[in-house]
């Protein structure tokens, strides 16, 4: 649940009280929760729960609107007992007002709600590692565990190793997924002890900001029935070479996960590398395929092997931050091996293809019919493209993040061949040539009616600036 606006007619006034109803129902509903856990409910509410999202209740707690009566209802009577102040809170207003110590007021309730939630299958939220350790043998039927923000998992002290009691505290072979995307200090012992799930764990997203962890990772070998994989390396480093043992380790695991559909590697140097081999395995089928953070070092064999996977539908390739794009012999085997992912449906290409040419955005386009979604980068983009785009009849998103020399006169024909398939059509032209004379705000706005009457689509066109460059935004 969150804050709701409410109805745009209403009055200011209006709006502020039905946003505070809101809150205060989203509040109430939270207390109901907390009191049948005491048993202060006629009905045991807290017994049929499932999913227990504390990061629900803790953007109740640091809602500006949740101060005042809001809060003093919520921890009225038997709820007193989680109103506990921060003490490293110094007020400067008089009278002297109190900040709840958020979270430790989370971990009292979740310390409550364990003990009467038997069925709980999804936990989601930030706790101290050692409180889940003390929860973990009240939860018989855990099967998600979403840790979305992992600052507990950093601040605290052994964190690897209460995480792994944890992790250990839970039934073998019971955990589906495990999440935490923010840094974090887990490592040999986390790893040890979740690949104790390896034959149920199917969902997997770790970010990490630790080498340590990194290297740990072959620990989870033998956790092959993996559909989804996310994995973040905060550090960006490369290991093929200086820990070739764990760099062989994870490329070995990628290769055995044969029901992996969905993965991504954020700005993990070495991931194309890793993923050669997996690539080129008959028995992986992936879907879903988003890797960030590389170059031409291992470019070449990586885009041979990621054009073996033609059951992709959705593909993210994004380079190394402040890198120029590939090569021209590394982008034209790019392009080669993407012809052949003729079920692509989304294509994203980011600081790779800073390169292309007319040429090549007009290869790809002739052989991905059923693109619905492209994103490139590109120099000198120029009207001899609309012809090809214009045979997209499912496209609904095409992003020009490169210099382009359009006319109003080509992107005005594009807009006219536009049919019922391409229904809310969206043209993002994000770095057009600012010389020329033929385009200004009159006949942008033309483009941008004609767009919306034809297909309902939107355009923003926008011009390329150099650091000095004092244009407005339309000749």
């Amino acid at each position: 649940m969150a804050w709701q606006s409410g109805g745009r007619h209403l009055s200011y006034a209006a709006r502020v009280r039905q946003q505070e109803r809101t809150g205060a129902k989203w509040a109430s509903l939270w207390r109901s929760i907390i009191l049948s856990s005491l048993d202060e409910t006629l009905y045991m509410y807290c017994h049929s729960i499932r999913e227990l999202n504390l990061q629900d209740l803790e953007m109740l707690f640091e809602d500006f609107r949740f101060r005042g009566k809001v809060e003093k209802a919520f921890f009225a009577g038997p709820l007193a007992r989680f109103n506990i102040p921060d003490r490293g809170f110094q007020s400067l207003q008089k009278p002297v007002v109190k900040r709840l110590n958020i979270a430790a007021a989370l971990e009292g309730i979740g310390e409550v709600l364990t003990q009467k939630t038997p069925l709980l299958e999804h936990f989601r939220g930030k706790v101290d590692p050692s409180a889940l350790a003390r929860w973990a043998s009240r939860l018989p039927r855990l099967q998600i565990l979403d840790l979305w923000n992992g600052d507990a998992l950093t601040e605290a002290d052994n964190v690897d190793q209460k995480l792994a009691n944890f992790l250990n505290g839970l039934r073998p072979h019971s955990l589906q997924s495990f999440e935490i995307l923010s840094a974090s200090n887990i490592a040999v012992e986390s790893f040890s002890a979740l690949s104790k799930h390896r034959e149920s764990l199917q969902e997997l997203r770790l970010s990490t900001s630790k080498r340590d962890a990194i290297l740990a990772l072959p620990l989870m070998q033998q956790a092959t029935v993996l559909k989804t994989l996310y994995l973040e390396d905060g550090e960006f480093f490369g290991f093929e070479w200086s820990e070739s043992a764990s760099f062989q380790g994870v490329a070995d695991w990628f290769r055995q996960c044969s029901s992996l559909s969905d993965l991504t590697l954020n700005r993990f140097k070495t991931g194309p590398a890793i993923l050669i081999h997996m690539l080129r395995n008959n028995d992986i089928r992936l879907r879903k395929l988003d890797v960030s953070g590389y170059d031409d070092m291992s470019g070449i064999e990586f885009h041979q092997a990621l054009g073996d996977q033609i059951s992709l539908q959705e593909l993210k390739l994004g380079g190394d931050d402040g890198y120029g794009g590939l090569s021209q012999e590394v982008l034209d085997g790019l392009v080669d091996s993407l012809c052949r992912l003729t079920n692509l449906r989304v294509l994203e290409l980011r600081s790779v293809a800073d390169h292309f040419v007319n040429q090549h955005i007009m290869k790809l386009l002739a052989n991905l019919g059923q693109l619905e979604e492209f994103y490139t980068n590109g120099q000198d983009i120029d009207d001899g493209i609309w012809p090809a785009v214009s045979k997209l009849h499912k496209l609904r998103s095409l992003t020009l993040n490169a210099y382009t020399l359009f006319t109003p006169d080509g992107i005005r024909g594009f807009i006219s061949s536009l049919g019922p398939g391409n229904h809310g059509f969206s043209l993002y032209v994000l770095n057009a040539d600012s010389s020329r004379g033929d385009f200004h705000a009159e006949n942008v706005a033309d483009l941008q009616e004609l767009i919306k009457v034809k297909v309902n689509g939107r355009l923003d066109y926008i011009l390329y600036r150099d650091e000095d460059s004092s244009d407005s935004d339309y000749p």
